[in-house]
């Protein structure tokens, strides 16, 4: 189980990409209906989770990209597959940790869907 402490962040950016993701993939899974993606880099295992359109655009925290984009950034052989939502709610971390995790991915998740989220850099 994964501790994530949520105020031990600096910005968006860091929370949901480095201990949280799964969190905001849950929340716009919840919001949207869209598939639940587990990318993970084999060789140091090394994972991130988001969710995918029906068109094929994937979203995180950076918004909308393509998997060009999502290999880009996390490297051209990473395996990318469907994420378990009951591994990620029951195994990934322990739900009193992330209280405020869900509470900001939840404030963000409309505009990140709408396309009009902005990094509080």
């Amino acid at each position: 189980m994964v501790r994530v402490i949520c105020t031990d962040y600096d910005n968006d950016e860091q929370l949901f990409t480095r201990g949280a993701c799964f969190v905001l993939a849950i929340v716009l899974y919840g919001e949207t209906g869209y598939e639940l993606i587990e990318i993970c880099r084999a060789h140091d295992y090394d994972c991130h989770i988001m969710v995918k359109r029906p068109d094929g655009m994937y979203l995180d925290i950076r918004g909308y990209q393509t998997e060009e984009q999502v290999r880009e950034r996390w490297g051209q052989h990473v395996d990318i597959g469907p994420a378990d939502l009951y591994v990620l709610e029951n195994e990934w971390t322990n739900p009193f940790d992330t209280e405020d995790c869900y509470a900001r991915a939840m404030e963000i998740a409309p505009a990140l869907i709408e396309g009009t989220y902005e990094q509080d850099l």
